[in-house]
């Protein structure tokens, strides 16, 4: 049972108690599963550990949990984009799987990463529904500085700044998203500079299967304005906040709405000014584009994304989603990209 200790921690530290108690729901009935716990310690440690001991919860299924927890947090997604069917057919779980991992590599996930460094955690499919889908996982590591907020003075001239080092865990990821869009995140940083590190991190790894020099990034201008478009005839499905367009002189115009996440384009005047930069040669730069809820189509929650904010082909969520609904925006702007 100690080779499912590491789990149990990350299952602890990054799922919520609703999530964890999720996983045990289906094996209810069965020997020492239980879902009622004093406190989330001890339903992690006890309730999910004897189930796991007992075999009467499948560890897969503590696998999908984890990986809807920590998979799915706020985070940038750069979407590539290859045209060549040649490439696009040799992309299958099992060839990603054997390229990336090796033909005899173990089907359990490496659960630790290296100190101050990364290693490929899993190459899986993605599900069921897409059986052609396949995602590597990375989990990083890194030891950061970060400000106490205690200062020393050691004298009149001299005043200390207290750092403490700080562990840092990350997960990226390069999703395989069939058939012609690969998908590589990063978690949310303040730091652009970091942003990019980690994503030539994924690039670098996931090229040992992928011929990235085949595939170009997807630029999501034209969907901007396409959204802005056609805004009254899609209000069920999307509302525009903050924006940004450029005219052709390459001034930069913003748009930004009081209350965040607001209609932004909802009142004539700021309609009126955006229409008119575009009838004008000016192009969309960036969008933020709420989702809204819509359970006909699996969407129980709003999702707040800004497309093209550094980048093209660049989607940022803001907030922790689930993994069906970044599925949906991906397949919200396929849709709005077609015409």
């Amino acid at each position: 049972m100690a080779k499912y200790d590491r789990l149990l921690e990350l299952v602890f530290d990054h799922c919520t108690i609703e999530q964890i108690k999720e996983a045990l729901r289906p094996a209810i009935g069965n020997k020492n599963v239980k879902l009622s716990a004093d406190n989330k310690e001890d339903l992690v440690f006890k309730n999910v550990k004897q189930a796991l001991d007992s075999h009467s919860l499948d560890v897969e299924r503590l696998y999908e949990v984890l990986r809807e927890a920590e998979e799915n947090g706020p985070q940038h997604i750069f979407y590539l984009r290859c045209p060549s069917k040649d490439v696009t057919q040799l992309l299958t779980p099992d060839y990603a799987r054997n390229a990336l991992l090796g033909m005899n590599a173990p089907l359990e996930p490496v659960l630790s990463p290296k100190i101050n460094g990364q290693v490929i955690s899993e190459v899986r499919p993605w599900g069921k529904a897409k059986p052609s889908d396949w995602v590597m996982k990375i989990y990083g590591h890194e030891t950061r500085e970060v400000a106490t907020g205690e200062i020393i003075r050691e004298s009149a001239t001299r005043i200390l700044h207290v750092f403490a080092p700080e562990e840092y865990r990350y997960v990226l990821m390069a999703r395989w998203n069939a058939p012609d869009l690969l998908e590589i995140r990063v978690p949310r940083d303040s730091s652009t500079q970091r942003i990019e590190n980690l994503k030539r991190i994924v690039e670098r790894t996931v090229g040992a299967a992928v011929p990235l020099d085949r595939f170009s990034p997807w630029s999501l201008k034209k969907i901007n304005k396409k959204l802005f478009d056609e805004k009254e005839k899609h209000g069920l499905i999307y509302r525009l906040g903050d924006a940004e367009l450029e005219d052709e002189d390459h001034n930069r115009i913003r748009f930004q709405s009081h209350i965040p996440d607001a209609d932004l384009f909802g009142g004539a005047a700021t309609e009126s000014a955006a229409k008119g930069l575009l009838e004008h040669n000016s192009t969309y730069n960036h969008q933020r584009v709420i989702w809204l809820k819509l359970p006909v189509s699996g969407l129980d929650i709003e999702i707040s994304t800004l497309i093209g904010a550094r980048s093209d082909n660049e989607v940022i969520f803001s907030r922790h989603q689930n993994s069906r609904g970044i599925d949906y925006v991906t397949r919200q702007l396929r849709s709005f990209s077609k015409g």
